[in-house]
């Protein structure tokens, strides 16, 4: 059985990991470089973490079947 998956699919799952790996690796990033973390910042990453997590769900969950 071959793994057909569709274009709205894979790129669901990428925006889903994109978004956990912006959640780890911008913060952690930010204090390795600066040495200092904001509040800003942070609720930045996880802002966009979230927008990356919701829209590979949304595209998954409305793509074509």
């Amino acid at each position: 059985m071959s793994d057909n998956r569709s274009n709205e699919e894979m790129l669901g799952e990428v925006l889903r990991e994109i978004g956990v790996l912006i959640v780890v690796f911008f913060p952690f990033d930010e204090w390795i470089t600066l040495h200092t973390l904001t509040w800003k910042f942070v609720l930045l990453s996880v802002s966009l973490s979230a927008a990356c997590i919701i829209g590979g769900m949304w595209l998954e969950r409305n793509r074509r079947r």
